[in-house]
């Protein structure tokens, strides 16, 4: 996958008119430097401008595409496309046998004569507008995105440690009729928390984040300790993301020294990760049905990388009537398919290299799976002989398990949870996928 994403107009009004847009289609899928993630419908529109023939009505798409190209050179094989199937370069042509441009290049805001990113004219265009929408429901214009964080960056962000305090403001927020999205964290923030906090600005009024390292989700030996916590850089990031509060509590504040309460969810929590760590998601379930007591939010969101976590919350909040909607948002990955974590940091240079064979073998047995392979004792004796073939991990397990109960499962059928974990020295990855 490459690093950059960006959307482009397709549109021709000479006949063959769809014959053009598919062929232009065609080349840029062709480019070795561009990957097409999404074609939208095509829609007919009336030409823009009063020199235009009317008759000669327009087709228009967007394709949303991931390229190693800059703006410039992007805007430069575009340019070649159109050349080959016809366009001339001239401004005042009325007959266009294909129109390629940039509508946006990932938030980047461009004007350097030959490249004006985003297109200054898209937001004026139901024909720009209508196809990316389709592509991209959740797109937000760079220059608005921009002015968003300007605002959010100039507003105060409030950090409370005491748990009552933290109470007391947000439960008089919440009765003033705002909504609060939560996203609990242990700090150290990276892209994938970043992700959570995007999703819950756009979706509430207010937005809190927590950062405390549990230490009742540690088991002896591991690395509770050594944990990296950095809270100066990790409230940069959060005014970055337009958060309005930050609880950052000590343990002592969270947890007395004769607390006695625990939260088990039976049944999510022994397998996978629960077979090896012992105690950690009664440590889990308890430090959030605390926060949720603290944080009166309305939704919370939680990453897909951590799946049984987010399973086992979401299963408690059912069981114990809690009022609070939990969201699962998809894994964020680096570039080659590492599921991004605070733990990353502890990798060797070599290890790191090495790491996103975990991934990789997740590929191999969904294309198992969709090949029609149903046996998980061979999708896995695949996966284990995959990783050491092209590592040096150790694998702690592969399982495949049923998404609802979390339980083993010799057939695959229905939705699964392929998941592993595997160790580079003493450092614990995990990862996993849903396969239908």
């Amino acid at each position: 996958m490459f690093k950059n994403k960006a959307y482009i107009s397709i549109g021709s009004n000479i006949p063959p008119r769809r014959k053009f847009i598919d062929e232009a289609t065609k080349r840029l899928r062709r480019d070795s430097n561009i990957a097409l993630i999404k074609r939208s419908s095509i829609y007919e529109t009336c030409p823009n401008g009063s020199n235009f023939d009317i008759r000669k009505r327009f087709l228009n798409g967007v394709v949303e595409i991931e390229t190693s190209l800059g703006p410039s050179d992007l805007m430069s094989r575009l340019l070649g496309i159109e050349r080959s199937l016809g366009r001339t370069d001239s401004k005042r042509c009325l007959d266009r046998a294909i129109d390629l441009d940039i509508l946006l290049y990932n938030d980047d805001i461009v004007s350097n004569g030959d490249v004006v990113i985003p297109h200054p004219r898209m937001h004026e265009r139901d024909f720009v507008i209508l196809p990316l929408m389709e592509v991209s429901p959740d797109t937000v214009h760079p220059v608005i995105k921009k002015r968003i964080r300007d605002i959010y960056n100039a507003r105060e962000m409030k950090v409370f440690t005491s748990p009552q305090a933290a109470y007391n403001h947000l439960f008089s927020e919440k009765i003033s009729g705002k909504r609060i999205g939560f996203v609990p964290t242990m700090g150290y923030l990276h892209e994938g928390h970043a992700s959570l906090l995007r999703r819950a600005r756009r979706e509430n009024d207010l937005v809190v984040l927590s950062i405390f390292v549990n230490p009742t989700q540690f088991s002896a030996g591991e690395d509770y300790k050594r944990y990296p916590r950095d809270l100066k850089r990790d409230a940069r990031v959060a005014r970055k993301e337009g958060v309005d509060v930050i609880f950052h509590p000590s343990a002592s504040d969270m947890y007395k020294k004769d607390n006695s309460t625990r939260v088990d969810v039976e049944g999510l929590s022994e397998n996978l990760c629960g077979r090896y760590r012992p105690g950690h998601f009664r440590g889990v379930a308890t430090v959030v049905a605390k926060l949720l007591n603290v944080i009166p939010a309305d939704v919370a969101y939680f990453g897909q990388k951590d799946a049984q976590q987010a399973f086992i919350i979401k299963r408690m909040i059912r069981d114990l009537n809690m009022a609070v909607k939990i969201k699962i948002l998809p894994t964020v990955r680096e570039k080659d398919g590492l599921a991004m974590s605070s733990r990353n940091r502890y990798l060797s240079a070599a290890e790191r290299r090495e790491a996103p064979v975990g991934y990789r073998s997740l590929i191999l047995a969904r294309k198992m799976i969709e090949k029609g392979e149903k046996r998980s004792e061979k999708v896995i004796r695949s996966m284990k002989d995959f990783v050491h073939r092209n590592s040096n991990a150790k694998i702690q397990y592969i399982l495949i398990v049923d998404k609802d109960t979390l339980k083993d499962v010799k057939t695959v059928k229905g939705a699964v949870l392929i998941a592993i974990a595997f160790y580079f020295g003493g450092t614990r990855l995990i990862d996993n996928m849903i396969v239908n």
